[in-house]
């Protein structure tokens, strides 16, 4: 919560028995989804979909053991996906909370009416995440392929040439992750409250 800090202030009020109860206070911009619920939605399970089989492509050629595997060019661009495609699954869990608050008709964080730290860390987030995804998996199958042209009598090429179209469409699935979440609409609601008092 600390980068979200300057949205939030303190609210104390003293009750009839003497108690004080305190409170925070959000003054920041809310944000709102700009189409249905519907939409929002199947955008939901378009996303969960297809970062499912980034994971499963990511384990997968994982257990390929291609020469790649051992070649740093290939291995530490593979292994950096894996933390942006962590922090989609907690992107797609904000989104989830927000459908469900917005399904219930609850009145604090749905999509029409979000604070700014939930938008961050729904929209913001994934498309961030999906650049990273696509683009440390578009080094390893650069690497791959200069392996594979560098090397081509070695051993292990049938599976070095399957991790180099398995991070393709890995690098793709995640180019398709960022436009599916730019073509959607989020509208800033700017707030008037007065927090000079």
């Amino acid at each position: 919560m600390k980068k979200y800090y300057k949205d939030y202030t303190p609210d104390s009020k003293v009750l009839k028995n003497g108690k004080v109860k305190r409170d925070v206070v959000y003054h920041g911009d809310y944000y709102c989804y700009g189409d249905s619920l519907e939409s929002f939605k199947w955008l939901t399970k378009t996303l969960v979909g297809q970062t499912l089989l980034f994971s499963i492509l990511f384990i997968a050629l994982g257990f390929l053991n291609s020469p790649g595997s051992r070649s740093f060019t290939v291995l530490i661009p593979y292994f950096c996906s894996f933390l942006p495609a962590a922090y989609m699954w907690t992107a797609l869990a904000g989104m989830y909370m927000l459908l469900r608050n917005s399904a219930a008709g609850k009145k604090k964080d749905t999509i029409e009416k979000m604070e700014f730290a939930r938008y961050h860390r729904s929209y913001c987030r994934i498309k961030k995440c999906a650049a990273g995804m696509m683009i440390t998996m578009l080094i390893a199958a650069i690497g791959s392929l200069i392996l594979i042209i560098m090397h081509f009598n070695m051993e292990g090429l049938m599976r070095e040439i399957a991790f180099f179209i398995g991070a393709l469409v890995m690098s793709a699935d995640a180019y398709t992750i960022m436009i599916a979440i730019k073509k959607t609409a989020w509208h800033r609601i700017k707030t008037n409250i007065d927090t000079s008092k």
